[in-house]
C-alpha cells in the first residue's frame, strides 16, 4: 500500500497537481518571526502555502527559489487576503540559471493568508517560504536591499553585498542559496536561523534575521562550507511592529479559499 501511495504522489507531481504547505511557529522568535510555511519543489502547476490568523500590521515575506530556466524569472503569486507583494530582491544563480527572489507584503487586515504559486510549461519552482514577521514598522518599513553577491565554490567566511540603511536598529534578513544540500551556511552575529533550512533534495535555501546597530553600511556575514557556487542576499526594514503572539494554530492550506489577487513576477531578464 505504501508503494502504491508513493506512486500516486509521484504521478500527481508529474501531472502538475497542486501541493500545499502547513503553517507552524518559527524556530526562533526573538527578532519577531511569528510563523512560516515551507513548500518543497513542485511544478508545473500550482501550490499553496497558508499562514494561520495573520495579525493586521505585520509583514509577510515570500522567498522563492525559482527554477524556471532560460534566463527568465517568471511565475505567479496570488494572495487570498488581497495583500500586495513587492519584489525586493531577484538574484540569479549564474551556473544553474535559477533565481532567489524576496517579496514583502503588508497585512492590511487580520486573516488566514494563502499564497498560491503557479508555474507553466516545463518550469518548476521552490523551495519557497511564506513567513509572518512582527518587527517591520509598517507598509513603508523597507530600508534597502542587495541581491548581487554571487560566490564561487569554496569554504570560508563571506559577506553579502552592502546595503545602506537610513534608520538605526533595522531588522535585516539574509538569504543563502546553493544547489547542493551538503553545503552548509551559518550566519554570523547578530543573525539567527528563525526558520529551518529547506529540506529540498537538491536546492538549499536558508533564511535568517537579525537586528543591526547604527544606520549606514550593513551586510550579512556567513560561514560557508562546501564546494558549490552560492548566493548571499540581504534586505533591511525599519523596526516598530507589535510583539508576536504566543502561538499560532497549525492548519492545512488545502482548505484555504481561492486567491483574490494575482501578481505576475517578472524579473532577471
Amino acid at each position: 500500500m505504501r508503494r502504491f501511495l508513493q506512486s500516486l504522489a509521484l504521478l500527481a507531481a508529474l501531472a502538475g497537481f497542486s501541493a500545499s504547505a502547513r503553517a507552524t511557529a518559527c524556530t526562533h522568535t526573538v527578532n519577531g518571526c511569528v510563523q512560516y510555511a515551507l513548500l518543497t519543489r513542485f511544478g508545473p502547476g500550482t501550490a499553496t502555502a497558508t499562514l494561520s490568523s495573520v495579525v493586521a500590521g505585520h509583514t509577510i515575506f515570500v522567498v522563492v527559489n525559482a527554477q524556471t530556466g532560460g534566463g527568465v524569472d517568471t511565475y505567479t503569486l496570488a494572495s487570498s487576503c488581497g495583500f500586495t507583494y513587492t519584489k525586493r530582491i531577484s538574484s540569479e544563480h549564474l551556473q544553474y540559471d535559477t533565481f532567489v527572489d524576496l517579496w514583502d507584503g503588508f497585512a492590511t487586515s487580520s486573516c488566514s493568508e494563502t499564497v498560491t504559486f503557479g508555474t507553466t510549461g516545463s518550469n518548476i519552482a521552490c523551495p519557497c517560504y511564506v513567513i509572518e514577521h512582527s518587527a517591520p514598522s509598517g507598509s513603508s518599513a523597507y530600508d534597502g536591499s542587495n541581491g548581487t553577491y554571487y560566490g564561487s565554490a569554496g569554504s570560508g567566511v563571506y559577506s553579502s553585498g552592502n546595503v545602506t540603511t537610513t534608520a538605526a536598529g533595522d531588522l535585516c534578513i539574509s538569504l543563502a542559496n546553493a544547489n547542493i544540500t551538503a553545503d552548509s551556511f551559518t550566519a554570523q552575529s547578530p543573525y539567527t536561523a528563525s526558520v529551518p533550512q529547506s529540506p529540498d533534495s537538491y536546492w538549499q535555501l536558508d533564511f535568517e534575521d537579525g537586528i543591526v546597530g547604527a544606520a549606514g553600511t550593513n551586510n550579512a556575514t556567513w560561514s560557508v562550507g562546501g564546494a558549490s557556487p552560492f548566493l548571499l542576499d540581504i534586505a533591511c526594514y525599519k523596526v516598530g511592529g507589535a510583539s508576536p503572539p504566543a502561538r499560532h494554530a497549525i492548519i492545512d492550506s488545502r482548505a484555504a479559499p481561492p486567491p483574490s489577487e494575482m501578481l505576475e513576477a517578472r524579473g532577471g531578464q
